[in-house]
């Protein structure tokens, strides 16, 4: 998409067209253009007084390139639905189409296969997926499992009913680092009655994913969390802060383990400790709640 302040997803959406701007030319152009340079050069583009970057020529490329095989995910925004839909069409424009903007061209490929998931409906991790990458068009690399699901299934209910039918191990593996996290700390808040103390979890500190207290003693607790499919070595920075922090709690959570034994100062806890726990009351009570 363009950067005008309103965003038009939902707009092509509903007319089944996705598409971008980046300017004044139109498809036939763009094929005829070896650069952003190119495009430039064109009258209608000089008498918008900006320029095609390059940056903008490669997104109008990676846009025009994906295969009509391939699934495209998009977020609609006043929904809060996701959007998958396949699409149909190499790139088009139309002198009247009703979503050229300012002088620029809206640039559009037609869309098939729509479906869409409110994404109150879905597990709490699929919330992640509308900020994914950094760019208009982009691969998703992460959280490829979750996109997969939605490929696969056709409601909230289906995907629910599918990750009922996985042993905690392999529900873990789906919903991948950041629900690996969120295990790690249902487990400290039931355990150490823990409560984050002014940080956020995950990206806040390079050492620490989870910092915060005990809310019945005050002590502190700190935490990292490694969602590696190897077991991990701990790094040299945690095992600093487990030699010189009084009075802590350091738990590291490496969900295949850890290559070396940790100092006594050091709680180790692997999916297999993961797997125990979901079966006291406070763990089954957690899965009910990730699963409900």
């Amino acid at each position: 998409m363009s950067a005008f302040e309103k965003d038009f997803t939902e707009d092509g959406w509903d007319t089944g067209e996705l598409g971008i701007w980046y300017g004044a030319w139109t498809p036939d152009q763009f094929e005829g253009a070896a650069s952003a340079s190119d495009l430039n050069k064109l009258d209608k583009q000089k008498e918008l007084g900006w320029d095609v970057t390059p940056a903008y020529f490669g997104t109008s490329i990676r846009f025009r390139d994906i295969a009509e095989n391939d699934w495209v995910l998009v977020y609609l925004r006043t929904r809060r639905c996701l959007g998958l839909a396949q699409l149909a069409s190499p790139l088009l424009s139309s002198d009247s189409h009703f979503l050229n903007r300012d002088g620029e061209v809206f640039k559009f490929r037609k869309i098939t296969n729509k479906k869409f998931f409110r994404i109150d409906e879905l597990p709490d991790a699929f919330q992640l997926l509308p900020a994914q990458g950094r760019s208009n068009v982009y691969e998703l690399h992460s959280m490829q499992q979750h996109v997969a699901l939605l490929v696969n299934f056709d409601t909230p209910g289906e995907i629910f009913a599918h990750l009922k039918t996985l042993d905690l191990s392999a529900l873990l593996d789906v919903l991948g680092p950041a629900g690996w996290e969120t295990f790690c700390l249902a487990y400290l808040a039931a355990t150490e009655n823990f409560v984050l103390t002014g940080l956020s979890p995950g990206r806040t500190l390079a050492v620490f994913d989870l910092v915060g207290r005990n809310h019945s003693t005050g002590g502190r607790v700190y935490a990292q969390c490694k969602k590696d499919s190897r077991a991990v070595e701990i790094d040299a920075e945690f095992l600093h802060a487990a030699e010189v922090a009084r009075d802590v709690a350091l738990y590291f959570f490496a969900f295949s383990g850890v290559v070396t034994a940790p100092p006594n100062s050091v709680r180790v806890f692997t999916k297999e400790d993961a797997v125990k726990w979901a079966t006291t009351g406070p763990g089954r009570r957690y899965i009910e709640l990730l699963l409900s």
